[in-house]
């Protein structure tokens, strides 16, 4: 039987609806013709009876059909359903539908598009000012639950037309992986991670000395560069000042000339190119030179920055008035004839934007690389103050803020907010962990088992194997079943450290091949080592200029429709199509697959699959399941390309490899 679900939940006040928040509670749940109440403050009804009900239907489902099933699944299970059989997520099936194309994939928004029946929007106000689901009138309440089922239903029945369309057939593995996996998802947040909050604790206090005098630092350096007029590093246009030392006369003549933003019509603007002497040329002649500055106390307000005026009476005014002689600063700026800031050049016009000049991580450390001493000294002390910034409020504040009963923590992973198929993760974002070497942060995630361990199987240069698989190039595929080291090779041709080699190893995998002189020397090395790897990319981007589709093994599609090739034979959209079948087929279908299958294998221990990020699976072993857990990982992981094969009917004929590493916490492991 084929059941469509949705289900009402209410919120807090910060909209956390998730099941694992105990304050949380589940409302009501419509399926196929039924509509169930349960926690409704005017619902007198028999709750235990709605319960079974639901749970018969549930029993002789074989296909659940829902919108963001993951959000209603979890729910259910959490509320003591059970259901095992098959999954039909529509928000999953559209996103893979859309091949990559980057379109709202909302309920009212799939439907708009497909021009299915109308989302009831009778509540929507009610909803946004805060309302919970729980004191909406029950009747009002079931019209908007039941409309929502009729919706899904539709938008269903319109995408099980489109796979079935012949041209769509290829899709079919892709999405059937995607909600099998959608499962393994529930369970993985299901089962979060456990935070040690002393080790948190005493990660926060480290940070926050290490904020503190790195800041003062940073100040310290500001008002020596700039003078007494007072800077906000947090502005990226007060932050151009400093490094460029160049303000921008006019922006708005200045956005016309290097064609940035966007027009009167909201068009964006292309900007033109320019001869890097007419270039610079440009720049001096719309910016003027940052002077260093002077502060004198204020006479008017006597350095306090306001004051209050006398009335006629003599008494003064009840509100104080802000010092226009120094503007509320208290200090009267003079400025000098020195040039204020590091006076970095601006050299081509990647180095501009509206602000003036970049001030992003990656070209902070460029000029710092090629600025020895007092610059570099402050734009490393900047890069670091942005980071630790970026780790209070991302990760250990993230932490605490999400952090439930039993100091669990139950991050939210999505498999439709990245076009090439990858998961993405949000409270907190553990696909963008740091490295221990920049924060521990994984230090603070241990086993919830007395005695227990954090086990990790990480694939070995996944991307690489997946490039040599899909290009067949001879060269890399030898290279890897003869057990050569690829970083290793990179760091010697470069001359840095095996760690540091890794970005570069696979940047030629995404059409990358700019850098410094010794990357550069690489980048030609590689392209002449893998010769097959090459042609295979452009073998891409000429079918991609032609069909405007990019086509997986696994059946996965990217759509490009404004691809043109250009001037020099390459095309406008050089690095995706080079960039998603590597990432796409590796970290969207393969590394899915091996969840699946760990979680299969796993599933009726103690021991708990609780997280993935790209090419690694992480497990939290109870003690007295390591050694069967090991041997299990091992089994499973070693007849993953068995597992590939045979559900996306393919060879892939390039050895998958993998470490096992195990630890008391998440940082700390050991290769076994």
């Amino acid at each position: 039987m084929i059941s469509v679900l949705d289900i009402e939940t209410t919120f807090t006040k910060d909209g956390d609806n998730t099941p694992y928040n105990l304050k949380n509670k589940l409302v009501s749940v419509g399926v196929n013709d039924e509509y169930f109440f349960f926690h409704h403050d005017d619902y007198n009804g028999d709750i235990k009876s709605n319960h079974d009900k639901l749970q018969h239907i549930l029993d002789e489902t074989t296909l659940m059909v829902g919108h963001n099933l993951k959000f209603d699944l979890s729910w259910l299970l959490e509320c003591g359903f059970k259901y095992e059989g098959k999954l039909w997520d529509t928000m999953i099936a559209e996103s893979v539908l859309l091949k990559g194309e980057r379109k709202p994939l909302s309920l009212a928004e799939c439907c708009r598009r497909r021009q299915i029946g109308i989302k009831y929007a009778t509540l929507s106000n009610a909803i946004d000012s805060g309302i919970g689901m729980d004191k909406i009138p029950l009747s009002d309440l079931e019209m908007y639950g039941r409309n929502d089922v009729t919706i899904t239903k539709d938008l269903y029945l319109q995408q099980d037309l489109d796979y079935k369309r012949e041209g769509n057939k290829i899709l079919i593995p892709t999405l059937e992986m995607m909600c099998e996996f959608l499962i393994t998802l529930v369970e993985i947040e299901r089962n979060g991670v456990y935070v040690n909050p002393d080790t948190l604790g005493e990660l926060k206090k480290i940070l926050d000395a290490e904020y503190s005098s790195i800041k003062k630092k940073i100040e310290i350096t500001v008002q020596e560069m700039m003078g007494d007029t007072p800077y906000n590093i947090g502005s990226a246009e007060q932050l151009s000042k400093i490094i460029y030392s160049k303000e921008i006369i006019d922006k708005k003549d200045w956005n016309i000339t290097f064609g940035l933003g966007t027009d009167a019509e909201g068009i964006k603007r292309i900007p033109p190119r320019y001869p890097a002497n007419t270039f610079r040329d440009l720049v001096e002649a719309k910016t003027r030179p940052v002077q260093y500055t002077i502060g004198t106390k204020c006479n008017v307000c006597k350095g306090v920055g306001a004051y209050r005026k006398i009335k006629k009476d003599k008494t003064p005014y009840l509100n104080i008035t802000k010092c226009k002689d120094c503007s509320g600063y208290g200090v009267i700026l003079t400025a000098s004839s020195r040039i204020a800031g590091f006076n970095i050049p601006i050299k081509t016009q990647l180095d501009i934007n509206a602000n003036g000049g970049i001030v992003g991580e990656s070209k902070l450390q460029y000029i710092a690389d090629k600025n020895p001493g007092r610059a570099r000294e402050f734009l490393l002390d900047l890069i670091r103050y942005r980071q630790i910034t970026k780790y209070l409020s991302t990760f250990v504040e993230g932490m605490k803020s999400h952090v439930y009963e039993n100091n669990i923590l139950h991050p939210k992973f999505s498999q439709t907010n990245v076009v090439t198929g990858r998961l993405s993760c949000s409270d907190p974002n553990f696909q963008n962990i740091p490295r221990g070497d920049k924060l521990p942060i994984k230090r603070v995630i241990q086993s919830r088992f007395e005695g227990g361990s954090i086990i990790e199987m990480d694939f070995a240069q996944l991307e690489f194997r997946v490039a040599a698989f899909l290009s067949q190039d001879k060269q890399s595929v030898y290279d890897i079943t003869h057990g050569v080291d690829v970083h290793q090779n990179t760091a010697d041709v470069i001359g840095c450290s095996r760690q540091d080699a890794k970005a570069h190893t696979f940047k030629p995998l995404y059409g990358g091949f700019s850098g410094t002189a010794e990357e550069k020397t690489y980048y030609a090395w590689f392209k002449k080592r893998y010769k097959g790897i090459v042609a295979w990319q452009t073998s891409t981007e000429d079918t991609a200029i032609a069909t405007k589709l990019v086509t997986l093994p696994s059946g996965r599609q990217y759509y490009f429709e404004n691809i043109l090739r250009d001037v020099k034979g390459g095309s406008n959209y050089f690095t995706q199509v080079r960039n998603y079948p590597v990432q796409g087929f590796a970290t969207g279908d393969i590394v899915p697959v091996a969840c699946i299958d760990v979680y299969n294998a796993l599933k009726h221990l103690k021991t708990r699959l609780i997280n993935t990020v790209h090419d690694s699976v992480i497990i939290d072993a109870h003690p007295e399941e390591v050694t069967n857990v090991l041997e299990l990982l091992t089994k499973t992981c070693g007849n993953i390309v068995e597992s590939i094969n045979k559900r996306y009917n393919i060879n892939f004929n390039v050895p998958l490899d993998f470490e096992i590493k195990m630890g008391s916490n998440w940082l700390d492991l050991k290769q076994i």
